[in-house]
């Protein structure tokens, strides 16, 4: 190839299709991929969504909630909101066998998406179970039901794991697509193309949006 043509195609190139693939492969015959349901992939990996953009929005929100010293109790209930969201839409994707979308439900419990997406993760089995179970307490004793029995607050767990394991997925999953498109004669593909650029563009709209709204309230102290 003409060496002027391939730098203006590699000068081209966005930013999610000109990227270095991690070192990690994804065998597809670890998956049943004929027994994959498109409507139930889709809703999972809606979930892993729905998860990192409300605990993103819960951050936001809270770290701008301390700075302003904004009094304003609807700020606060987003926040508590933001938080119940990111706890629920993760324990949908993970939680209990019996959720709908569960990943079990998705791709089959003898597959090997969970050991890839500890594997890509850099998530050791024992610090996933310890992981798992926060997270179902938190929404067992302090989102779903009431905390009566006495003892202390539930806290909530940390994010970050759980975000990862959305990043984990998400390459997981492009890594299947071309597989599953074949195996079921349809083209599947997964959106956003690139995890970090959606989770960037995220982020810039948050430090854009939530300071100078909570900045413009913060003196309208709402009933509680």
């Amino acid at each position: 190839m003409d060496k002027s043509i391939a730098e203006r195609l590699h000068n081209s190139c966005t930013p999610w299709a000109y990227v270095n693939k991690p070192k990690f492969n994804v065998d597809p015959a670890g998956y049943d991929l004929k027994d994959v349901d498109n409507e139930f992939l889709n809703q999972f990996w809606n979930n892993q969504l729905v998860f990192v953009r409300s605990a993103m929005i819960a951050r936001a929100l809270s770290e701008s909630y301390s700075d302003t010293g904004t009094m304003n109790i609807i700020w606060q209930q987003s926040i508590n909101n933001a938080y119940s969201t990111a706890v629920i839409e993760w324990c949908k994707a993970y939680g209990t066998d019996n959720e709908e979308f569960h990943w079990k439900n998705v791709f089959g419990e003898r597959t090997s998406f969970m050991r890839d997406l500890l594997d890509n993760a850099k998530i050791s089995n024992d610090e996933y179970k310890t992981y798992w179970e926060r997270m179902i307490r938190a929404r067992n004793e302090r989102i779903v039901h009431s905390h009566l029995d006495g003892e202390g607050p539930v806290e909530l767990p940390e994010f970050d794991t759980a975000i990862k394991m959305a990043r984990s997925v998400h390459f997981i999953l492009n890594e299947l697509m071309p597989h599953l498109s074949k195996e079921q004669a349809a083209l599947c593909h997964i959106t956003p193309m690139s995890f970090d650029t959606w989770r960037a563009n995220l982020e810039s709209t948050l430090v854009e949006t939530i300071p100078q709204a909570l900045e413009a309230t913060k003196e309208i102290v709402a009933p509680r």
